[in-house]
């Protein structure tokens, strides 16, 4: 059995957890394959996220990932630029092509944006069909609980248990095969699920947030994967997003 790890995002406070329990109960499990993308640079100082926490950004993150992990593929970027003053610019909306410059009316959009990007990057680099399952993973999550993968029934998109407004769906970690790679690649879908955020009343849904988890429940919908997605039990599959040190 082949195994991937794929982080995306901001590296937050990675050095100060990851250590410990996701190399043990993953990395060194399943000798698993690490993949890497992440925003920074030297000259950030602080992350925020949509939440409005403020994060102090570590030194030598692309030396730290590398210590860590010996990840198979390692891409950092410089953080798109999210604001000019009080204003949003519209690079964040308008990569690969799209043009989702109409999601600024969201809360928390340009970070949501980001997250996905970074998300999609991270897809291009996985090796896809070298691997059984395929592991997603936030930098700031804790692994308090991991389910073995060896008695895992194929065929299946395993997520957290997690309270959540999509019942089912949690963002913050899942594992897939490789055949719902498209799970990862949602940027590229986003203005559908943009059409359904923004419909008139009384069909508009009782939200106006890009928080990831309704996209990407709309996204499982489409791809026809809702039936073959799990909500493993808590003692089997947990993780804590850890906001302070």
């Amino acid at each position: 059995m082949k195994v991937a790890l794929g982080f995306f995002g901001q590296p937050r406070i990675y050095q100060h957890y990851h250590s410990g329990r996701i190399i043990e109960r993953i990395i060194d499990r399943y000798q698993a394959d690490v993949y890497c993308h992440a925003w920074w640079s030297k000259e950030e100082t602080n992350y925020s996220d949509a939440k409005g926490n403020t994060y102090s950004v570590g030194t030598d993150v692309d030396v730290g990932l590398e210590q860590l992990y010996s990840p198979k593929k390692l891409l950092i970027e410089p953080s798109i630029q999210l604001m000019d003053g009080d204003l949003v610019l519209d690079e964040v909306y308008m990569q690969h092509g799209k043009d989702y410059r109409r999601a600024k009316q969201c809360p928390s959009s340009p970070v949501y944006m980001s997250g996905l990007l970074s998300q999609k990057r991270l897809y291009a680099l996985v090796d896809w069909e070298q691997y059984d399952w395929i592991i997603r993973w936030r930098y700031d999550a804790d692994p308090e609980a991991f389910p073995d993968l060896t008695k895992l029934p194929c065929g299946k998109m395993y997520v957290l248990y997690e309270p959540s407004r999509c019942g089912i769906f949690s963002d913050s970690a899942h594992i897939i095969p490789s055949e719902f790679r498209e799970m990862w690649n949602l940027y590229e879908y986003l203005d559908d699920y943009l059409d359904i955020l923004f419909q008139p009343p009384p069909l508009a849904p009782p939200f106006n947030t890009l928080d990831p988890e309704h996209p990407h429940l709309w996204n499982a919908q489409r791809l026809g994967i809702v039936p073959n997605l799990v909500r493993l039990p808590p003692h089997e599959f947990n993780a804590r997003i850890l906001r302070t040190i």
